[in-house]
């Protein structure tokens, strides 16, 4: 989650910021600028995809982890049970 849910966010605010900054630009003088509006989508589409796979990623080391916890519990019990 650290790296890749860290670029997802990065993303998504500089994505933000260049919305934000395309707003004030239609709205003041009256321009567009089509081709940073098309890369701030395809960098704000990007980012949500690399804020998933690393939360993703986290959701299967985390299991991975849990998973050995139980094989352990399960294991020191024994065979019959723990009985």
């Amino acid at each position: 989650m650290r790296f890749f849910g860290g670029l997802g966010l990065a993303g998504i605010v500089l994505s933000l910021l260049t919305f934000v900054y395309l707003t004030g630009l239609y709205l003041f003088t009256e321009t567009q600028q089509r081709p940073i509006f098309i890369a701030a989508g395809v960098l704000a589409i990007i980012s949500v995809l690399l804020l998933l796979v690393g939360f993703l990623a986290e959701l299967i080391v985390t299991q991975g982890e849990r998973i050995a916890v139980l094989e352990q519990q399960v294991g020191s019990r024994g065979v019959d049970g723990g009985q």
